[in-house]
């Protein structure tokens, strides 16, 4: 890869990584109201199984942190497949980094203006 190619894709990367972390200091910073509050029903369904196991409340908030893990597997599964791809086959790679940083800068915009919306 060249230097400017490299200069850009860890650009992105780094877009990605920096999203991911404001998400999950948000919900490390709303634990008590995000198990209530969570709009994804994806991230309230690993809510739900951090928190009970076997119809038994396990741990206050270890829900939210199943979740936090589970967003920081993701985002490393992400960019290793997205720099799989940019190497192996660029022309398909470049388009899914840059969807992937396009959709956590529209993240970033949801979680400091979203309420507006709401």
């Amino acid at each position: 890869m060249k230097r400017s190619s490299w200069i850009l894709y860890e650009a992105l990367a780094l877009v990605v990584v920096v999203v991911t972390g404001i998400d999950i200091w948000w919900s490390v910073a709303l634990v008590e109201l995000l198990p209530s509050n969570e709009l994804n029903p994806v991230a309230r369904y690993i809510i739900s199984l951090g928190d009970w196991v076997s119809g038994d409340y396990l741990l206050p908030h270890s829900g939210v942190a199943l979740l936090c893990a589970a967003k920081v597997l993701g985002t490393w599964l992400a960019l290793s497949a997205c720099r799989f791809l940019v190497r192996r086959w660029p022309r398909i790679g470049w388009p899914c980094l840059i969807a992937l940083a396009v959709l956590q800068l529209l993240l970033a915009w949801f979680l400091f203006f979203g309420h507006v919306l709401l």
